[in-house]
């Protein structure tokens, strides 16, 4: 049945954007292991050999933990769309397991996101070796990790859907600890040797090697052993909330809003956001935290930078958003899409606000910089509304399709991009005074103005088309 689901896979990708914009995922990540290898001498250089596979190992392991979160997507299937026929699902009218049907959509995974994603990397990475003196077998040895790493984050997203699935408790109690794990890791690098064993690679090579091996073997022999043989639609939940969530403070949005936590609810929304924007943001914390204490300081990681770093990521909750609405029956409904975006701007200012500001009143008490919370939100809130702005204007309602339009890819990057550098740099000043913020108050301003035309130029555009 594996070629179905591929079938499947790549009719759904062929649905929600152009057919020739599939492969354009396949290009970037054939550029990005180009990239790195002509600028291989220049990036050892600036931060070691050793970092550089490093960072690179726990990239992959993360790449592959989010494309393997088919179970969370799959849980939507039934949950909000169980109107569409999914293969995952044909446990429900064919004699197949749901064993069968999560291994085969686990399989599917690893060869569609391999074929046109980790594949074209190895192909960038050894292409660029023509051009730079490069040891065949360096890369080799470099794939052959990569890759590994790549496979156990998918296997370690296979057992976490299935115990999200199964267990929730088990579930929140395993991620509660793989957090502990990655946030210890600041004090003791080798700490994330428990989590990524190729990371173990400078100690001891083979056993680092053995043990990734082992632990795909383990993660994907408990996931496929405890899928559960039938799911509960919990749908019937939320079956009378729509008139209690309709509140008066949302006037003539009270409906839609209405509808808007509803599908917050059922879509397990937060929890979706934990892998989406909590763990990027993880990441990137991080990756600049071991550069300033084991390699140089590269950036100046405070609470102005950082706050910069979560906006950009801020936009993702957005798309999720769009995602789990179904606007199949709008045309036929007294609702038009400016309407719609209106109500999505709404729920994205209240969600940013619960899952953003939390951190930021972290980091801001971690660097000892309470004294400038309100300077921190304002940029957060105002580069995070531009942010949204922009992706409104571009995207529409269809932030997974005309993302990868080339053209209008790189005008979204343009412009989303610009001001967001600009910000960072001047949260790496050291020295804030009144030259600083007078600076910053301008290039808020200008944020400002450009999200108020992004806006108008957005109900406009998109005001005017049916769904």
């Amino acid at each position: 049945m594996i070629q179905y689901f591929l079938k499947e896979e790549f009719r759904r990708f062929s649905y929600t954007m152009k057919k020739s914009a599939i492969f354009l995922t396949t290009i970037y990540f054939f550029a990005a292991g180009f990239m790195v290898i002509l600028f291989k001498d220049y990036i050892i250089k600036l931060i070691g050999y050793n970092f550089l596979f490093q960072a690179s190992l726990i990239s992959v392991f993360l790449f592959g933990v989010g494309v393997g979160a088919f179970g969370f997507i799959g849980n939507q299937y039934w949950q909000i769309r169980n109107k569409e026929f999914y293969l995952v699902s044909t446990p429900e009218t064919l004699p197949i397991s749901y064993k069968s049907t999560f291994l085969l959509s686990y399989i599917r995974d690893f060869i569609y996101y391999s074929f046109f994603n980790f594949i074209p990397l190895i192909l960038g990475l050894f292409a660029g070796s023509i051009f730079i003196k490069t040891s065949l077998f360096t890369l080799s040895f470099i794939s052959l990790f990569l890759f590994l790493s790549f496979l156990e984050g998918m296997a370690l997203s296979f057992l976490l859907s299935i115990l999200f699935s199964k267990n929730r408790k088990v579930f929140y109690f395993v991620s509660i600890v793989i957090t502990i794990v990655i946030l210890l890791s600041l004090r003791y690098n080798i700490l994330l040797s428990l989590l990524v064993p190729a990371y173990f690679y400078i100690y001891n090579m083979s056993i680092s090697l053995i043990f990734t091996i082992i632990y795909i073997f383990i993660f994907t022999f408990i996931g496929y052993n405890i899928t559960p043989r039938e799911f509960e639609i919990k749908m019937h939940r939320y079956r009378h909330a729509f008139e209690r969530f309709q509140f008066k403070i949302f006037r003539k949005y009270a409906v839609l809003m209405s509808k808007e936590f509803i599908d917050i609810l059922r879509g397990d929304m937060f929890l979706k956001l934990l892998f989406s924007y909590y763990m990027p943001v993880l990441f990137i914390s991080l990756l600049i935290t071991f550069m300033n204490l084991y390699i140089i300081h590269f950036v100046g990681f405070s609470a102005l930078f950082f706050v910069v770093t979560i906006s950009l990521f801020s936009v993702v909750i957005y798309s999720w958003l769009v995602s789990l609405d179904d606007t199949t029956y709008y045309n036929y409904l007294p609702v038009t899409q400016d309407k719609l975006i209106n109500a999505h701007i709404i729920s994205y200012m209240i969600l940013s606000s619960i899952v953003s500001v939390p951190v930021i009143l972290f980091i801001t008490l971690y660097f000892n910089e309470l004294a400038l919370l309100i300077v921190v939100l304002l940029i957060f809130f105002i580069n995070s509304f531009y942010l949204l702005t922009v992706t409104i204007y571009f995207t529409g309602l269809k932030t997974g399709s005309l993302l990868f339009d080339p053209s209008v890819f790189g005008k979204f990057m343009t412009f989303s991009i610009t001001g967001s550098i600009i910000l960072a740099i001047l949260g790496n000043m050291s020295l804030i005074n009144i030259k600083f913020l007078f600076y910053l108050l301008i290039i808020l301003a200008v944020l400002l103005i450009l999200s108020y035309v992004f806006y108008n130029k957005s109900i406009k555009k998109w005001s005017a088309l049916e769904f």
